[in-house]
């Protein structure tokens, strides 16, 4: 009964196309492609907050925005296995060289949006921007690093 139960929370969410997360037999290129859409996906997810900042939205009104973005924000490591270094990608070879680094700086990009998931929920407006921030500045340090222009 519990696998039952586990089978189909899989297939409810990889049906919803919410979180695409890349099967381990994947070939290389499914998954570079799976990992552009999600961070595809984060870049509209940050516009839209950015939108809702300018438009003065409160922090409760942000809180599915803000947890799509932090359960795909969970997925960045899974979305770099080896065997993924070369295609139509944009990831320079230090994420594979460097794999510590990367793995901390997706992890300060994790822990820094699920503390702004904490101040949506809680509807802290006045601490939601300055979070935001500092977590979409965990974006760009990780892009500086690990992305090739």
């Amino acid at each position: 009964m519990k696998r039952f139960a586990l089978l189909v929370a899989g297939v409810l969410i990889a049906g919803s196309g919410l979180l695409a997360w890349p099967a381990s037999s994947a070939e290389p290129a499914d998954i570079i492609a799976a990992r552009r859409a999600n961070q595809k996906r984060v870049g509209e997810i940050a516009k839209s907050i950015d939108a809702g900042l300018l438009n003065k939205s409160s922090a409760a009104a942000m809180v599915d925005l803000v947890k799509e973005l932090d359960d795909r924000a969970k997925l960045i490591k899974g979305y770099f296995p080896e065997g993924t270094q070369t295609g139509d990608t944009k990831a320079r070879p230090e994420i594979w060289t460097d794999r510590a680094g990367f793995n901390a700086a997706a992890d300060a990009y994790v822990a820094e949006f699920d503390k702004l998931l904490v101040i949506a929920q809680a509807g802290d407006t006045a601490a939601f921007g300055p979070q935001f921030e500092k977590a979409a500045s965990t974006c760009g340090a990780c892009h500086r690093q690990f992305r090739q222009r």
